[in-house]
């Protein structure tokens, strides 16, 4: 006869969570009582009773002193060891830290408690500090955190009070904390592209205000500021009249060749010739600001195939005129891509009913947000890859019932098609993009079960498709993005209704010709669209089986991470998008969502 079962019960998180607390807190009445204690923290003279296994569980540092040999050979009663570099006022937050977990930030205690931080590798306390400070930020103490972080090495907090800062470097100029910073840190500050002013000349002259501010002996370090204002973005009137009849200018060689060249780049602008600004414009004086077009897709509502606008500077979308051509349907699993200043939509779906590919292109010009049709496709597609070289657009594959090997290439200049070599293999639902030598194309299906993890590569000169090294999975409905010699092939699916999206994604080194894999998107999304903005990859909408979503990601190729921006004002698949410099003016005429 078989013995019954030995019940069993496990703790739940609460009962350790509690448990834990307990035991934590009891240890730290242990220490304020003086009990068990077997060290002697010494701070600015003072003596704090303390227990060695605890803080050396909780404090690399701590743990390093008490392993040193000398250390080990000391009777546990006579150990004492004077802690410099963490003052007294901060001593006893600090131990509480270290015993429960807990402590109790104030303006009077935070600055010191990073300090200890530091030293005594405390990173968890650190980032709790730092996080207090950027929510404490304000016109006054902008500048003092921002100096504080620097000096402490708080990379995050830095960052936040560095937008602080930029966002109103009008009024912080104007404070006394702006004109007791070090040359580096005023430096660093000026020369930052994301500065908001309403003019230059406010850069300029904050400059000017620091320099002064202790007599004559700042001046030495004006022409290393001087070279950081963007002189060209200033009137004739104002460089001639204000700064050229600075002392600090015109006693300076370097400061004058740097005037001397702004004048005559206006010169040259107000007589209808091209040139080209020492240093151009910041980013909020620029007439254009980077931003993602985003056109068609499969969403919930009655709208028409509407295009819309996000501004990553400004975490923004905005409402662009709809496609004309579109009437009362949408468009839906078309290519898209901007060429010469224009931006073209191509083939697709209408509305989301089963019907033939279309013909139809589309261009959109964003300096006036209007859509004109161009010359249809010599061939109707839909789900087309779509990219851009040497000034032309290409169309490769797609369907038309059947997977396309044709490859379509148009002309803005004479608003013409031609068909060029055809692929090795017909590809619908793949993905293309471009370096400075060739096209290329990843993956994609020939039927709805004959997925793909091949890859060609277009070579222009002999007008043929050549194979390359295949990817690591089969991936249709992927997006791509190129960055100089690297194509990042992002996400898709291994099945035609998305049920198994991918979250993976993998480069491929045209250089090197080679692939790796990179970091993987915090969801799996297929039917999504990319472009890229300075180095960053913004992955919008796509979705996962019968869940479409609304949700944008960006990748940053320097640092191979991914991370969350602002979601898109509705959810769409099959979707395309594509990067531009879209006037600012425009963006002041149309509707902002959010």
């Amino acid at each position: 006869m078989a013995e019954p079962k030995e019940k069993v019960m496990h703790t739940t998180d609460h009962d350790l969570q509690s448990y834990t607390e307990n035991l934590a807190n009891s240890l730290n009445n242990f220490r304020k009582q003086q009990i068990f204690c077997d060290v002697v923290l010494v701070v600015e003279g003072k003596k704090f009773q303390a227990h060695k296994n605890v803080l050396a569980s909780s404090s690399p540092y701590f743990n390093k002193v008490f392993n040193q040999p000398a250390k080990k050979k000391k009777k546990e009663k006579d150990l004492v060891l004077v802690v410099n570099d963490v003052s007294l006022k901060v001593m006893e937050h600090l131990l509480e830290y270290l015993y429960t977990g807990v402590v109790d930030l104030s303006v009077n205690n935070v600055s010191g408690l990073i300090m200890a931080a530091n030293i005594l590798l405390l990173p968890r306390l650190k980032s709790m500090g730092c996080k207090f400070l950027s929510n404490s930020l304000n016109l006054e103490n902008c500048i003092n955190i921002f100096s504080f972080a620097d000096r402490n090495d708080c990379v995050e907090l830095k960052k936040v009070a560095q937008l602080y800062i930029n966002k109103d470097f009008k009024s912080v100029c104007k404070t006394e904390s702006f004109l007791k910073l070090s040359l580096k840190q005023i430096e660093e500050i000026v020369s930052n592209d994301d500065i908001v002013v309403d003019r230059e000349e406010e850069v300029y002259e904050a400059i000017l205000a620091w320099v002064k501010h202790e007599g004559k002996s700042r001046n030495s370090y004006f022409s290393c500021l001087f070279r950081h204002v963007r002189l060209a973005s200033m009137s004739k009137y104002y460089l001639h009249t204000n700064i050229g009849s600075e002392e600090l200018v015109k006693t300076n060689r370097q400061c004058i060749e740097l005037l001397l060249d702004a004048m005559k780049y206006l010169s040259l602008m107000q007589a209808g010739h091209q040139g080209t600004p020492t240093i151009g414009p910041r980013k909020c004086l620029k007439k254009q600001v980077d931003a993602v077009i985003t056109c068609g897709g499969l969403y919930e509502g009655n709208e028409k195939s509407s295009c819309l606008c996000f501004v990553p500077s400004e975490e923004a979308w905005f409402s662009l005129a709809p496609i004309t051509a579109e009437k009362s349907r949408r468009r839906w699993a078309h290519g898209m891509a901007e060429v010469e200043g224009f931006v073209y939509v191509v083939g697709g779906f209408y509305d989301d009913s089963k019907q033939d590919a279309t013909s139809n292109v589309c261009r959109y010009d964003f300096r006036t947000n209007t859509w004109v049709e161009v010359s249809a496709l010599r061939q109707c597609t839909s789900l087309p890859a779509v990219t851009v070289h040497d000034g032309q657009l290409y169309v490769i594959g797609g369907t038309d019932n059947d997977a396309l090997r044709d490859t379509q290439r148009y002309s803005p200049e004479t608003n013409t098609w031609e068909s060029l070599a055809r692929l090795s293999v017909g590809r619908c639902a793949a993905c293309a993009a471009a370096d400075d030598h060739h096209v290329y194309v990843f993956g994609g299906m020939q039927e709805s079960s004959d997925f793909l993890d091949t890859a060609e590569k277009y070579e222009p000169s002999a007008n043929t498709w050549i194979p390359i090294e295949s990817m690591s999975t089969v991936r249709a409905f992927a997006c791509v993005a190129a960055v100089g010699e690297k194509i990042y092939v992002i996400g898709g699916s291994t099945d035609v209704l998305g049920k198994d999206a991918l979250s993976s994604c993998e480069v491929y080194d045209t250089r090197a010709q080679e692939w790796r894999m990179i970091a993987s998107m915090g969801i799996p999304r297929f039917a999504a669209t990319t472009t890229v903005i300075h180095e960053r990859l913004y992955v919008l909408g796509g979705g996962q089986a019968s869940e479409t979503f609304s949700s944008v990601e960006s990748y940053s190729v320097v640092n191979d991470e991914w991370k969350k921006d602002i979601d898109m004002p509705r959810a769409s698949a099959h979707l395309q998008c594509c990067a531009v410099q879209i006037p600012k003016d425009l963006l002041r005429t149309t509707p902002r969502l959010y």
